[in-house]
């Protein structure tokens, strides 16, 4: 049986881009997260530890790292049909492959989450999704999709404000 307490030492409390290489405490509480996450046998818990340590090591530029725990978070998160963790495992790994400015690839994970996000009831997500598809079809040369895309979030982030 998984005691709460023992795997929330692992699950992040603020986004993980808040936290950088003199945050240290932040990166070993996500590393210690994954085993506490893995002897639950709860692939919820597991992939959501998996996603906030290959967050932190994107962080640290530790991208081979970063990669590895990220697409295990999408595999299993796509093994339990569960829409909101590809979202998030997409985004997380979109923010991974800017880093290291491999602009097609984060376009395309971006662009995974944006639709993960568009069949879920989370319009402020979709909005920071639309924004980041945006961001990136610039780094690609797609300025036109560009355009159309800040324009919807846009319209998407006014109407979740009001």
């Amino acid at each position: 049986m998984c005691h709460g307490r023992s795997f929330s030492l692992g699950t992040p409390v603020v986004d993980c881009r808040a936290c950088d290489s003199r945050n240290v405490a932040g990166i070993l509480a996500r590393v210690a997260g994954l085993p506490a996450a893995e002897r639950c046998d709860d692939p919820d818990a597991e992939a959501i530890a998996r996603r906030a340590l290959g967050e932190a090591y994107a962080l640290l530029g530790e991208h081979s790292r970063a990669g590895v725990h990220l697409q295990r978070s999408l595999a299993i998160a796509e093994a339990a049909a569960d829409l909101n963790g590809q979202a998030q495992s997409h985004r997380s790994l979109a923010y991974a492959y800017a880093e290291q400015e491999a602009d097609a690839p984060a376009l395309h994970h971006a662009t995974r989450a944006l639709h993960r996000y568009g069949s879920l009831d989370q319009p402020a997500r979709r909005a920071d999704a639309l924004n980041s598809v945006g961001w990136l079809s610039i780094h690609n040369g797609q300025l036109s999709a560009a355009r159309r895309r800040c324009r919807r979030r846009w319209r998407c982030a006014a109407s979740t404000t009001g």
